[in-house]
C-alpha cells in the first residue's frame, strides 16, 4: 500500500484516477501529488472500492468510464 500526505484545498480533496488491466495511478489535487503502483488482481476480480481508513469522507463526484 502506498500513501502520500496531500493538504486540502478549501476542505477538498481532489482526486483523479486511472486504472486499467495492471496500474493504478493516482492524481491529487491536479497534479501536486502523484502516486503510480502496480497491482495484479485475483482472476475475475471485476470489483473495485472507495473507502476512507480514518474518520469520514463525503463522495461528491463519481465518473466511470471505460477505455474503447
Amino acid at each position: 500500500m502506498e500513501s502520500a500526505p496531500v493538504p486540502l484545498e478549501d476542505g477538498v480533496l481532489r482526486l483523479r484516477i486511472v486504472v486499467d488491466h495492471c496500474s493504478v495511478e493516482v492524481f491529487a489535487q491536479g497534479g501536486k501529488v502523484v502516486l503510480t503502483d502496480l497491482v495484479f488482481p485475483r482472476v475475475g476480480s471485476k470489483g473495485s472500492s472507495v473507502f476512507a481508513e480514518t474518520g469520514t469522507a463525503i463522495l461528491r463526484k463519481l465518473a466511470v468510464a471505460a477505455a474503447s
